[in-house]
């Protein structure tokens, strides 16, 4: 077998987002209620046996958001320095990134330190009032300064646009976010 990415489920049920067509939602109710790994020899030997079969690249996702997360977050970096994976991925909706300047100085750099290369951030639209009308928030930070910290704690940005009818739902609107967000400095686009 030759695996080339492990993905661990990281953090709590928890989410800051409302999304209707949430993918983690089912995962919730199996998800710890504490911010902590649940099994930290479970997780080793999971990431032990993916390196071994080949994987270089970790995903860290979660049922809810793991931002709100941190220690579990932090704890799954420093159990992965026992391997050298050369990519370590965290997917966010990036709310508490933009939101709060203060996890962002604390956390983001802690967990470069700790092996994470790129945040995952699932975008919507260029428009700050559109992504809080479809995470189901009350506002949305802008996406320049959601790129502006992540790059801060020198990380890399890729933007994971979702494209549907109720937001990029034509080849014009997805050339305008493609465009926007490389003149904001995103490293990569996926779609």
């Amino acid at each position: 077998m030759n695996l080339q990415n492990i993905a661990l489920f990281v953090g709590t049920g928890k989410c800051n987002a409302n999304c209707a067509h949430c993918a983690g939602s089912i995962h919730r109710e199996n998800m710890p209620k504490e911010d902590k790994v649940v099994d930290e020899n479970l997780f080793y030997r999971t990431l032990k046996y993916a390196y071994e079969n080949g994987a270089r690249s970790l995903s860290l996702t979660s049922g809810g958001e793991p931002t709100i997360a941190p220690n579990s977050v932090t704890r799954t970096l420093e159990i992965a320095q026992n391997f050298d994976f050369r990519k370590i991925k965290l997917y966010t909706n990036a709310i508490r990134i933009g939101k709060s300047l203060k996890f962002s100085k604390n956390y983001l750099p802690l967990w470069q330190s700790k092996g994470l290369t790129d945040i995952y951030w699932t975008v919507y639209s260029i428009s700050p009032e559109k992504n809080a009308q479809i995470f189901r928030i009350k506002s949305y930070p802008s996406l320049e300064l959601i790129i502006n910290r992540i790059h801060e704690a020198d990380l890399k940005v890729r933007a994971n646009i979702v494209l549907s009818k109720n937001n990029i739902c034509n080849l014009e609107k997805f050339k305008e976010i493609v465009t926007w967000l490389k003149n904001y400095g995103v490293d990569n686009i996926a779609a």
